[in-house]
């Protein structure tokens, strides 16, 4: 007598419980992000999410987070921290202040303009190329507002190594634990 393990099926068994600790494992990165941002004005408009893609015998996890995220995670001004992985697209992109030289906020030329949120302004230009941080503006509505750099707060930095160092070891243990290999052992 001989056996014979059915690997395709336990490949597909392995595959089904890692994709369900996969989407737990997911939630507990989003719970962690969202809960270590800490600039007020970001945290409202938050937006973390993931993406799941099984393929053949593999599982693709994509992780979203939009522009608040990663400027309350990687910092604004001068204060903002260039390793953030959007930067250099940020950058390159038209929503860049084109006479901006550094990372403090700069006045903008006159004109129309999309800032780093996709939101469309307008600038008169009187500070054109200034460091305009710490300054108090008044805005089109009468109301005051501080120009001011955000500190990085490190909430994506943070729950990629709680993801990487904790949550995918145990949700991969925990896949492994939950299957019976002796269900594909065949004996022939």
């Amino acid at each position: 007598m001989a056996l014979r393990l059915d690997v395709e099926k336990l490949t597909n068994e392995v595959l089904d419980k890692l994709e369900d600790e996969l989407k737990w494992v997911l939630v507990a990165w989003e719970n962690e992000v969202i809960s270590k941002t800490k600039f007020k004005d970001f945290r409202g408009k938050s937006d973390v999410d993931f993406e799941l893609e099984k393929k053949a015998k593999s599982i693709i996890a994509y992780l979203k987070a939009n522009t608040y995220v990663l400027a309350d995670s990687y910092g604004t001004g001068s204060l903002m921290l260039t390793s953030n992985p959007g930067f250099q697209e940020y950058k390159n992109s038209n929503r860049w202040n084109p006479v901006r030289k550094g990372t403090a906020i700069t006045g903008r030329p006159e004109g129309e303009y999309v800032n780093a949120f996709g939101e469309k302004k307008h600038s008169s230009g009187t500070l054109e190329g200034k460091n305009i941080e710490g300054l108090e503006l008044i805005a089109g509505s009468g109301y005051k507002i501080k120009i001011e750099p955000v500190s990085p707060s490190y909430a994506l930095q943070m729950a990629e190594q709680w993801l990487y160092n904790t949550y995918l070891p145990r949700a991969y243990k925990n896949a492994i634990q939950n299957t019976n290999f002796a269900k594909y052992l065949i004996e022939s």
